[in-house]
C-alpha cells in the first residue's frame, strides 16, 4: 500500500478510536471534571491506541519502514486526522448553534486558544509523531519478506 494509503489507514484508526473517546470525554469526564482534567485522561489512552495502530500501520502496510517515512506518514495521517475532525465539526453543526462569533468554523479553532484545546493538540502532535518512533520496525525491509524469510530459512540461515 503507498504512503497515502497506509496514513489512511492511520488516521481512521485514530479518528474511530477518538470518536469514542471524545464522547467519554465529553458526555461524561467534562461535566464531572472540566474540560482540561477530561483532555488529560483521554490524550495518553489515545497515544496508546496511536501506538499500537502505528504499529500495526507500518508491520502491516508500508513498503519503506525507514524512520523518514515513517515520520512523513505520521505528518500525513495528522493532516487527515484534522480534516476528519473539521469535517465532522462541520456535520456536528448542523444540529447545535454556536455560541462563537463566526460559527462553526471559528468554534472549531477557537477550541485550540483553551487550555484543554493546547493539551489537545500537544497530543495530536504526538499520534503525528508516534509512527516514527515506534520501536520493532526493521529498517528497509519489507514486512512480507520477514515473514517468508522466517517460514522458508532454518534457524542457521535466518536474518538476526
Amino acid at each position: 500500500m503507498n504512503l497515502i494509503g497506509v496514513a489512511g489507514v492511520y488516521a481512521g484508526v485514530a479518528f474511530a478510536a477518538g470518536f469514542v473517546m471524545g464522547a467519554v470525554r465529553v458526555l461524561v469526564l467534562e461535566p464531572r471534571l472540566g474540560a482540561v482534567a477530561a483532555v488529560v485522561i483521554e490524550g495518553p489512552i489515545m497515544l496508546g491506541v496511536s501506538y499500537f495502530a502505528a504499529r500495526w500501520v507500518v508491520a502491516r502496510w508500508m513498503r519503506d519502514t525507514s524512520r523518514g517515512r515513517r515520520v512523513v506518514m505520521g505528518m500525513v495521517a495528522l493532516g487527515m486526522l484534522l480534516l476528519m475532525e473539521f469535517a465532522l465539526a462541520g456535520v456536528l453543526a448542523q444540529f447545535a448553534e454556536s455560541d462563537v462569533a463566526g460559527g462553526w468554523i471559528a468554534g472549531f479553532f477557537v477550541k485550540f486558544a483553551t487550555a484543554a484545546g493546547v493539551i489537545g493538540a500537544g497530543f495530536q502532535v504526538g499520534f503525528g509523531v508516534m509512527p516514527g518512533v515506534v520501536p520493532g520496525v526493521v529498517p528497509g525491509v519489507v514486512p512480507s519478506e520477514i515473514t517468508a524469510v522466517s517460514k522458508t530459512a532454518k534457524p542457521s540461515q535466518s536474518r538476526g
